[in-house]
Order: C-alpha cells, then structure tokens, then sequence
C-alpha cells in the first residue's frame, strides 16, 4: 500500500511540474523571450526533467532493481500520452521516439536513485 501511495504521489507531482513548466514556457513564447525552435526543444524538456527528477525519488525509496521501477514509472506517463495524441490527432512515427525519450529518461532516473541509497 506504501508504494502505491509513494508512486501515485510521483505521478501527481510529476503531471503538476509539467504543467508549470508549460505554462511558464508558453508565457515565455507568447511574449517573445524565446523562439520557435527553442520553444520546442524546451517543451520537450518541461516533461522529461520533473520526468527524471520523480523517478530519481521513486528510485531512491525503491529496494532494488532500478531500471524496473523506471519503466512501471514511465508505462503509465507514455500510456496518458498515447491516449491524448490517438484523442487529438493522428499518430506519427516521430511519437514513437518521444515515448523512447520518456523511457529512457525514467530508467536512467530510476537507476541513479536506486544507486544513491544509503546503505545500511
């Protein structure tokens, strides 16, 4: 029940940071600090950083096996965005390399928190 409660509290945190993010990016473009094509690269990296940061805490509290903890963590994030792009408009092949971004980032996470537990 523990782990549950601690990986929903992630994925909550992690939706919330992103939504921040986005909103602090957009309001950024809107007023033209930024361009288009940082825009993008900066959008990308408003998910995969509270992305990388939560699973980094999952994996810290985690016991073992790391790159685990990291792919649970990211299946329910890519699976949200699969279903919000099929929603909204067509799949594309490029969708497939953002979701292996998302991956990797959570395993990579997951594995640097499970590494810098304290060991008893």
């Amino acid at each position: 029940m523990n782990y549950l409660k601690n990986l929903m509290i992630r994925y909550l945190w992690t939706i919330l940071e992103t939504i921040i993010l986005s909103f602090l990016l957009t309001a950024l473009y809107y007023f033209d600090f930024i361009s288009t094509p940082f825009f993008s690269l900066f959008l990308l990296f408003s998910l995969l950083i509270p992305v990388f940061v939560n699973s980094f805490l999952l994996g810290k509290v985690s016991s073992k096996k790391g790159y685990l903890e990291g792919i649970k963590f990211s299946f329910l994030i890519i699976l949200f965005f699969m279903i919000i792009t099929c929603l909204y408009s067509k799949f594309q092949w490029k969708n497939l390399l953002y979701y292996a971004i998302i991956l990797f980032t959570s395993i990579m996470g997951s594995i640097m928190g499970i590494n810098q537990k304290k060991k008893t």
